[in-house]
């Protein structure tokens, strides 16, 4: 690039190469200011290129938008009494699945995970709520990319983030200190929400 803002001659090749390098950055959105000056001296339309590239993640953006749209106009919420309906038949059910329980939380809920980025809470109301560890950007493969936790139906439907009313229909019942809990995680009744359901 030095020897562009010089006013050296290039060969043919660096010429070439130095071009495509540009490009690159500019697409990558990781051009230097003296990249810029040496791609307008060198007939480069950098700001062409980025106003491209920024037109095709708008575009990206909006058909995933229709997509999920759609989507949720067509969404059936699954039939939860399909689903086992006690606090004993999900247990059964989830360590046939590989899960496992990590116990049971101050706060009365049961917890199971499976190794896999899959959790499922069961809320000291009933409620059986499924979750799966998602990328943040969908577009991000990288194993490394930044998740969040995506709440599911029993089955693993996907509740979609725009009709999610935190609620998943099923319920196993409210939680008492003679019910189910997974052993050696016997609880013994003294979270705040039990204490005040005994006054």
């Amino acid at each position: 690039m030095d020897n562009v803002l010089s006013g050296k001659a290039l060969t043919r090749k660096e010429r070439r190469q130095l071009s495509a390098r540009l490009r690159d950055e500019a697409r990558n959105g990781t051009i230097s200011d003296k990249g810029r000056t040496v791609a307008r001296q060198m007939g480069i339309d950098i700001e062409g290129i980025e106003a491209g590239i920024k037109n095709q993640a708008q575009s990206r953006q909006n058909a995933t938008e229709d997509n999920r749209n759609e989507s949720d106009n067509n969404f059936v919420r699954p039939d939860s009494s399909q689903f086992p309906q006690t606090r004993l038949a999900v247990h059964n059910d989830l360590i046939s699945k590989g899960y496992h329980s990590t116990g049971t939380t101050d706060q009365g809920y049961v917890v199971y995970k499976d190794g896999k980025g899959r959790r499922v809470n069961i809320k000291p109301d009933g409620e059986v709520i499924p979750t799966v560890k998602v990328p943040e950007d969908p577009n991000n493969t990288s194993p490394t990319a930044p998740k969040r936790s995506q709440r599911t139906y029993y089955d693993g439907t996907f509740i979609p983030d725009e009709i999610n009313d935190h609620t998943t229909g099923h319920n196993v019942g409210r939680i008492s200190v003679d019910d189910f809990y997974p052993e050696p995680y016997k609880w013994v009744g003294t979270a705040t929400w039990m204490k005040e359901n005994s006054k």
